[in-house]
């Protein structure tokens, strides 16, 4: 059994989350500047109707996104569960996986879940990142490891997830 316990790191959580939404900005801006061509050439070449739908799509879509990012700001900087006075506790046993999160009397998750769970485990070199989709992630640093050695930790990694769990150097 390996066990982590410390708290959420909140500085790490929001540069997370500005990565992602570096990450959709640029799908949306590609999306909306190809839709401004088409809807521009469409529009030259006669095609007005469907030229003008484009660009009120684009109009639509660039809007959209827009609103999307302000609200995921705001919802990331408003965040009152992600704090350093958020508790973490984290067990991994051979066959299973339990996490716990705690702040005072506000807040209280739990999650047991086989190791399949995850689509995919990154290991840097201060940290672990479990993904259990492409939107979540349950951030461990090594430095909270309380039960067991990193090197067991990995070990029990490989085994139970394969080719899911990576190693990432982090510049």
């Amino acid at each position: 059994m390996i066990e982590f316990e410390g708290t959420f790191d909140k500085e790490l959580v929001q540069t997370l989350a500005k990565r992602n939404l570096k990450k959709i900005s640029v799908f949306f801006v590609i999306i909306i500047l190809l839709m401004l061509l088409v809807g521009i050439l469409e529009t030259i070449q006669g095609n007005k109707k469907f030229g003008i739908g484009l660009l009120l799509g684009m109009l639509f879509l660039t809007v959209l996104f827009i609103t999307l990012y302000i609200t995921m700001i705001r919802y990331n900087q408003k965040s009152t569960i992600v704090s350093s006075e958020t508790k973490c506790f984290y067990q991994f046993n051979e066959d299973d996986v339990i996490f716990k999160d705690k702040k005072g009397e506000e807040y209280e998750g739990y999650l047991k879940a086989k190791y399949s769970y995850f689509m995919k485990i990154v290991e840097t070199k201060d940290n672990y990142f479990f993904y259990p989709s492409l939107s979540q992630v349950h951030i461990i640093k090594k430095s909270d490891i309380t039960q067991g050695t990193i090197e067991e930790f990995n070990s029990l990694l490989i085994k139970k997830c394969g080719s899911k769990f990576k190693y990432l150097k982090v510049k």
